[in-house]
């Protein structure tokens, strides 16, 4: 039942969940804490491991994942030889070095390249390097990356995923030739309202425009809350009066990112001056398209419909601030049957990060056996001359059998992923929709 989970390549599973990883990996960060080790053999861990919110340490999980397996499975740091600092050297984050038999690591947590300052002078951009500390570090944030990744695989095989809709035009066709939008110093673009899903992010892959005239035109992406734009991106046209597309990077419209009043909606658009010649417009209505007329814009709107509403907007010369500051709401017009030569290629997904970050304390255990499972994993496999024995990698080898009746520790992970499974389904009813399966209900234990 669960060997898919384990062993299908994930490319053949469309997720349309995204998260961001360092985020998470942020957010996470001191849920679940190491012990100090006793032995003063081994090096001493600072607060950044220590500490756990949630009162979980990985030394309690298995009787392998201790300091002692921990160390050894590590790369041997006390070999390696570190180069001697040199002023005139170009350094790069993270970068370790070695001044009067003190190693550091770069940090450049300022501007410019401050690597020529002497190391130990500067501890925002030198500190004293702890290579084990640093390797464990490394060793938590992937666990962070492989459960949260676990877990939706995990529901997407369970028929629990939801697919949205991916690179989907607005509309088909373009604009008559003769059918060009008489300039009048105005903004000229879309309002888009999208749905209060407490995941749900719109993104927008491509805008595209048409005029009568090669240029670069500049639109601007506004929300409701903010004064300043929250971006700008550039088109470019290069051949007068046919339809230009402009692949974008960044135009996400998300109400619960940079503190966006979820009452609100997003503005995108260009100004009239900034215009050359003018743009050549299509009739349709973005809001009510022709049902009765069974056509392609009738299909494109049943899919992104569900998720937003888009209106053509004019903003006039009265309400438009010459800074580029948000315009005046109140001098807002909506125009029902055209385009201003505007299209949009939106991909609607669900970006969990926000939800995983707010509710990261029900990750705990589950992330504590992620932790250990990693660690087992290295042990089993482990290639260091004598590092490990071979009883102990056979006992770590053993608690990563995937046999759910075989009471072994990546069992429970399994059970623990389920239970997890639970605790948020129905959070959200389009990304995380309520749980709907029927039969056996498994819990942790």
């Amino acid at each position: 039942m669960f060997g898919p989970l384990l062993f299908k390549p994930l490319f053949l599973f469309k997720i349309l969940a995204m998260y961001n990883v360092r985020q998470l990996q942020a957010c996470f960060a001191n849920l679940v804490g190491f012990k100090q080790p006793n032995d003063p053999n081994y090096p001493k861990l600072s607060p950044a491991l220590t500490t756990s919110t949630s009162g979980k340490f990985v030394q309690n999980s298995h009787a392998l994942c201790s300091m002692e397996n921990i160390y050894n499975i590590g790369p041997e740091f006390n070999l390696y030889e570190y180069p001697d600092w040199v002023p005139t050297n170009d350094y790069f984050t993270g970068d370790y070095t070695k001044y009067e038999g003190v190693v550091y690591k770069y940090l450049m947590d300022v501007e410019g390249d401050p690597g020529n300052e002497l190391p130990g002078t500067l501890p925002d951009v030198w500190k004293v390097a702890n290579p084990f500390e640093d390797w464990l570090i490394d060793l938590y944030n992937g666990s962070v990356a492989n459960l949260v990744s676990s877990l939706l695989e995990f529901k997407k095989l369970n028929n629990v995923g939801r697919s949205l809709i991916e690179s989907t035009e607005l509309f088909t066709g373009f604009g008559m030739l003769e059918d060009k939008v008489v300039k009048r110093g105005r903004f000229c673009g879309f309002q888009i309202a999208t749905t209060k899903a407490k995941s749900l992010l719109v993104r927008i892959d491509r805008i595209g425009f048409q005029c009568d005239t090669v240029q670069e035109v500049t639109f601007y992406l506004y929300h409701s809350s903010q004064v300043d734009p929250l971006g700008t991106f550039t088109v470019n046209i290069t051949r007068a009066n046919s339809f230009s597309w402009a692949v974008v990077q960044d135009c996400m419209l998300s109400y619960i990112k940079g503190n966006l009043n979820s009452d609100g909606c997003f503005y995108l658009g260009y100004y009239e001056d900034e215009l050359e010649g003018q743009a050549i417009f299509r009739d349709g209505n973005l809001m009510q398209p022709c049902f009765s007329c069974g056509n392609s814009d009738v299909r494109l709107f049943n899919m992104w419909s569900k998720h937003m509403e888009i209106q053509s907007i004019v903003v006039l010369p009265a309400g438009i601030n010459e800074d580029r500051t948000l315009f005046d709401e109140r001098k807002i017009g909506y125009q029902y049957y055209q385009n201003f030569g505007i299209n949009l290629s939106l991909t609607v997904l669900c970006d969990l990060t926000e939800f995983f970050c707010t509710n990261s304390a029900i990750f705990a255990d589950c992330l504590t056996m992620q932790i250990c499972l990693d660690i087992l994993q290295q042990i089993a496999f482990n290639t260091r001359m004598n590092a490990i024995s071979d009883k102990t990698k056979a006992l770590a080898m053993a608690d990563l059998d995937i046999n759910l009746k075989s009471g072994s520790f990546k069992a429970e992970y399994i059970k623990m992923l389920m239970a997890l499974d639970y605790d948020f389904s129905g959070f959200d009813s389009t990304c995380l929709p309520c749980n709907t399966r029927k039969g056996i209900s498994y819990h942790a234990w």
